[in-house]
């Protein structure tokens, strides 16, 4: 079983606040990139890479970085200018409430690119802390093995934050916020083409090996409340669905395996007791998928609470232990 957390639960913006930790320059220099994609003027890009990038910011949360770069001498200087000369521009050639509106319009959208920095360098501190005080690798962009239905979605997939090692709970394993695209089309009642439109599902995904279970074949076990998830398994004509007849573990999962699969061993894998951690213990809407050995334990959105990653990496060594208590009794 899991046991619940004795401290209460702790996000990002509070983690970081404890922490007198300092940006690394790789972290700086993500940050400035990022800031770099969202403005258009190349003389405020590259001031903001000179003068932000040459002072690491100690990590305390999306509210400091906001208040550091929104007094920033840069983010004021040329904010004030380009608001003063579109103001101009705007009340010679249109009026001054036209004028008034687009200096307005230009100081929100500077504030809008410095939440947006703000936010992304306290991810970094957030997770890089998190990693370090377990003991983790940590990648800010890196991959994963399209190994299971839900990390081989989409058109197109993202890993972030993608740490390895000795996870808490004790499982080895990698554990990632991980994104996948889907191209769709809305619909203009005008348009009988459509417009383009891409969905992306987000999840916390906790990825190990767990060769022994490679005997089990292909199994999904996924909440019924998910909407991101694949229907893969469940659409293909050649898998089943593992019905348990517990109706409060059938009304809220769905399992669905291949025939090759042995199912004694399936259903001896769903006993009372594991069902009942999975609706009343595990992390809520908790999945998990084994594809030849390969399992992934997921939550849907990216998790951004200490206490929340924890559980989820206890939750995936609880789902290995009892894979490896079946296959090998």
């Amino acid at each position: 079983m899991v046991e619940e957390p004795a401290e209460p639960t702790v996000h990002r913006d509070d983690l970081a606040a404890r922490s007198g930790l300092e940006s690394s320059p790789a972290d700086a220099g993500a940050d400035e990139a990022a800031g770099d994609a969202l403005l258009d003027d190349d003389a405020l890009e590259d001031e903001f890479e000179d003068e932000l990038g040459s002072d690491p910011a100690a990590q305390e949360g999306r509210g400091w970085h906001f208040a550091r770069l929104a007094f920033h001498p840069v983010t004021l200087s040329y904010g004030t200018i380009v608001a003063i000369a579109v103001f101009s521009i705007l009340t010679v050639v249109a009026s001054p409430v036209a004028g008034g509106i687009g200096a307005a319009a230009v100081l929100v959208g500077t504030y809008v690119i410095v939440f947006v920095l703000a936010g992304r360098r306290a991810d970094e501190d957030f997770y890089g802390l998190y990693a370090e005080e377990r003991g983790l690798l940590r990648e800010q962009r890196g991959s994963i093995p399209p190994v299971t239905p839900l990390l081989s979605s989409g058109e197109s997939r993202a890993a972030s934050q993608v740490m390895t090692g000795e996870l808490p709970g004790g499982l080895g394993g990698t554990l990632a916020l991980y994104t996948y695209e889907v191209d769709a089309y809305e619909l203009d009642p005008g348009d009988d083409e459509g417009e383009p439109d891409v969905d992306y599902f987000d999840f916390t995904v906790v990825l190990a090996d767990v060769p022994e279970a490679a005997l089990l074949s292909e199994l999904s076990c996924e909440p019924r409340a998910g909407v991101g998830r694949p229907s893969s398994m469940k659409a293909s004509g050649r898998n089943r669905r593992l019905v348990l007849g517990d109706e409060s573990f059938d009304s809220s999962y769905e399992v669905f395996f291949d025939p090759r699969s042995d199912e004694r061993r399936l259903r001896a894998l769903f006993s009372a007791e594991f069902t009942s951690w999975l609706t009343d213990e595990a992390p809520p809407e908790l999945g998990f998928e084994l594809a030849s050995g390969s399992l992934n334990v997921n939550v849907e959105d990216h998790i951004e609470s200490v206490d929340e990653l924890d559980e989820l990496c206890e939750a995936a060594a609880v789902v290995s232990g009892r894979l490896r208590e079946v296959v090998q009794a």
